[in-house]
């Protein structure tokens, strides 16, 4: 996660992210090298989406590394946090999601995410009379934790596909400085 205050992660901010509402805007250090997002004091990076249902652009929320506004209001999000004991996989992904209304038993478990554990959610979200879809993968290692988020108006086949692609293309290592993209 960015500079959060404190250095914890927000379920307020997931809750803006989910939910599409704007949050003060902050400087990234995020730039786009050979087709991805690098964050090279991380370091990790990550694919810039392709999607022929149209361009992914980026957005700014204060505390989330990358925000992207895609078609049809579908929003891509990835946090970062370092700081502390992570708790596994599954706690991270709870501990994320506080906060947020979600509907229903969630579809959930785990997967791995550049070799390191995760835990993956998936279900309906609400705050009063709004609703989402939201998909959210929590990776831990070591000290730190990545989330990754898809938040669209309703369940997409072809949005989850491309959140899959998306949150499957991390990487704890980043293109040569200087590599233009």
């Amino acid at each position: 996660m960015g500079a959060a205050a404190g250095g914890w992660r927000s379920s307020a901010l997931v809750a803006c992210l989910a939910l599409g509402l704007q949050a003060p805007a902050c400087a990234s250090d995020i730039q786009r090298v050979e087709g991805r997002y690098v964050q090279r004091e991380i370091p990790a990076s990550i694919e810039v989406p392709v999607d022929p249902q149209g361009t992914w652009q980026r957005s700014q929320v204060d505390g989330a590394t990358l925000v992207l506004e895609g078609p049809e209001g579908a929003r891509l999000s990835w946090i970062h946090h370092c700081g502390g004991r992570q708790p596994e996989p599954r706690l991270a992904s709870r501990t994320l999601l506080l906060g947020v209304d979600l509907l229903g038993s969630p579809e959930q478990g785990p997967v791995r995410v550049d070799g390191a554990s995760g835990w993956r959610v998936r279900g309906r979200v609400r705050d009063g009379e709004r609703s989402a879809w939201l998909e959210a993968v929590t990776r831990v290692q070591g000290s730190c934790s990545d989330d990754f988020l898809l938040v669209t108006p309703q369940r997409s086949a072809r949005a989850s596909a491309l959140f899959d692609r998306w949150w499957r293309s991390f990487r704890t290592t980043v293109p040569a400085a200087g590599a233009s993209g």
